[in-house]
């Protein structure tokens, strides 16, 4: 969506250029956090071409501002602790 600049739709393919999954995500919803506005889409699809499977990611009550630091939280040795 280059009006909104949101990935809404995303096609992937396997190694013999076969359509193989597509992702589509709706439900798009504004998060206000201070001056800046982040944009979440609240549901995720993704279809297996092949298998005709499907899965659905519903989200929601996301939460900003949670107090992490980058250079500390995300580091190779505190994302194993996350297990």
């Amino acid at each position: 969506d280059n009006t909104h600049r949101r990935i809404r739709a995303v096609d992937y393919f396997d190694k013999a250029a076969q359509p193989l999954k597509t992702m589509r995500a709706r439900d798009f919803r504004n998060y206000q956090v201070g001056e800046r506005t982040f944009v979440q889409p609240h549901e995720i699809e993704m279809h297996n071409l092949q298998t005709s499977r499907r899965t659905i990611l519903v989200w929601q009550n996301y939460s900003y501002q949670q107090g992490l630091v980058e250079t500390r939280d995300f580091t190779t040795n505190a994302l194993r602790r996350v297990r």
